[in-house]
This record gives structure tokens, C-alpha cells and sequence, in this order.
């Protein structure tokens, strides 16, 4: 698997050519369509996520990489969700009395909770996409073209970029810590004083190589603002990709709203 590596996947595929521009306001467009769907529209969701998985198809990626990246975030997202069934009101399913503890699942609960898992794992889905179909560079300039922020556009590609270096070095940690540990380790206390080393190593050398990258970058005479050599185009296939994508979305937010 690439998860250590670079996000960008190259490829010569339909999606890898579309303007980087209208890749990122196609991606937020989707995830503003997902948000605006109610709780248990299905159907809706199912349309959503054929689009996106055509989406996949014409990429050319492989899906046990997209998969697995979108795997990373999903556990995050499913532990938001797991307290939805107890505190959204509706017809009770289950309850539990524990002194004073009153625990009840409702069945809008596990419709609302079922529908933000859907939602989050398809937004997740749709980002993955696009930074695997999109190099870096030319996401930053396509941020910039967008007059996004000048301050947002490098943040958001240095983080997008860095990621994975510092899943690699949180990798090599975690190997030098299980090099020098003989058996399972003496317990729990112990086993936290370790992560906790861990992560303050790992943020110790983030830091460091953070100024070490930004003095390069001024060395070179960086001043805020992306260059490169490929100019990014508008072309008659991004006209056509847009319009059908848009139509595609406002179609099945229209028909839901519609049907409620």
C-alpha cells in the first residue's frame, strides 16, 4: 500500500486531466449536497455514492489504496457518531437503567447515526479522490486561482503534504520502540509513558523540521506565492465535466427536497 507515500497518485486518466479548479469546487460542491440531504434519505445517499464510485472508475486508481485512506478517518468519525442513538429523541429501541443513568437507543438515532456514517465516509471518499487525481502544485495553484486566502491555500498543501512524512516518521518510532523492547512491555502506566515519549519525540521533530523547510523555502526566495511551470487551462472537457457533474448533484438535492 502507498499510504506513507505521496498523496498524488500520477495517472493519465479523465479525472487526473480536468482543471484542478473545477476538481476542487466539484469536491466541495458534493460534500455541500451530502450535508444538505436529511437523515435517512437512502436513496439519495445511493445516487451520491454511484457518482462517486464513477467518479473512482474513471480515475483508473486502484480502490484497495482509496479504501484504505478512507479507512484512516473512518474510525475517528464512528466514535462522534456512536453517542447519536442515545441523544436524538424518537420511538425507543432499547434502555438501560443504571442508577441514575439512563441509557435509550431510538430508532431516529440509529437512522441519524447511520446516515452520518454514510455522509462522512463518502465526503472522506470524494477528498481522498481528489488529492490522489491531483498533485500538489497544481492544487495550490488552483487554490490560489480560486482567490482563496493566500495564507490557507500554502497551509492546507503543506498539511496535505506532510502527512504522510510524518506517518513515516511516527513509523520508524514505533519500530526503533518495538527494536528495543523485549516481550509485551510491563503494563498499562508503562505502555503510556512510552506513547506519550512517543508523540512528544514525534512533535519535537515536527517542529524542527518545520523551521528547517520554512528557511529553505526563504532561502529560495519564497514569498508567499505558488509558481510553477504548467500553467493550468480551462478547456471545453471541463466545461462539459462541470455541467454534468452540477446538474448530477442539483438533480438529486432537488428530488429529495421535493419527496420530503
Amino acid at each position: 500500500m502507498q499510504l506513507s507515500r505521496e498523496p498524488y497518485l500520477a495517472g493519465s486518466s479523465p479525472v487526473h486531466g480536468l482543471d484542478p479548479r473545477l476538481k476542487f469546487v466539484a469536491t466541495v460542491a458534493y460534500i455541500v449536497a451530502l450535508s444538505a440531504l436529511p437523515a435517512g434519505a437512502w436513496w439519495a445517499l445511493a445516487a451520491l455514492a454511484a457518482l462517486a464510485m464513477a467518479a473512482v472508475g474513471l480515475s483508473r486508481l486502484p480502490w484497495h489504496v482509496l479504501l484504505a485512506r478512507t479507512g484512516l478517518a473512518l474510525p475517528f468519525v464512528g466514535l462522534v457518531a456512536l453517542s447519536v442513538p442515545f441523544v436524538r429523541a424518537g420511538e425507543p429501541l432499547w434502555a438501560l437503567q443504571w442508577g441514575p443513568l439512563a441509557l435509550t437507543v431510538t430508532r431516529e438515532g440509529l437512522v441519524a447515526m447511520a446516515t452520518i456514517l454514510a455522509k462522512a465516509w463518502l465526503a472522506i471518499w470524494m477528498s481522498v479522490l481528489l488529492v490522489a487525481t491531483t498533485s500538489l502544485p497544481a492544487l495550490l495553484q488552483a487554490l490560489w486561482l480560486l482567490r482563496l486566502p493566500p495564507i490557507l491555500c500554502t497551509t492546507l498543501t503543506l498539511m496535505i503534504r506532510y502527512l504522510f512524512v510524518l506517518a513515516d516518521e511516527a513509523a520508524r518510532l514505533q519500530t526503533a520502540r518495538a527494536a528495543r523492547s523485549a516481550g509485551r512491555g510491563r503494563g498499562v502506566v508503562w505502555r503510556a509513558l512510552v506513547l506519550g515519549h512517543m508523540v512528544g519525540s514525534l512533535l519535537i521533530r515536527s517542529i524542527a523540521r518545520a523551521e528547517r523547510i520554512y528557511l529553505a523555502m526563504v532561502a529560495r526566495g519564497y514569498d508567499g506565492e505558488p509558481r510553477t511551470l504548467h500553467a493550468i487551462a480551462w478547456r471545453r472537457r471541463d466545461t462539459c465535466a462541470a455541467v454534468g457533474w452540477g446538474a448530477a448533484l442539483a438533480s438529486v438535492v432537488a428530488l429529495t427536497l421535493v419527496t420530503l
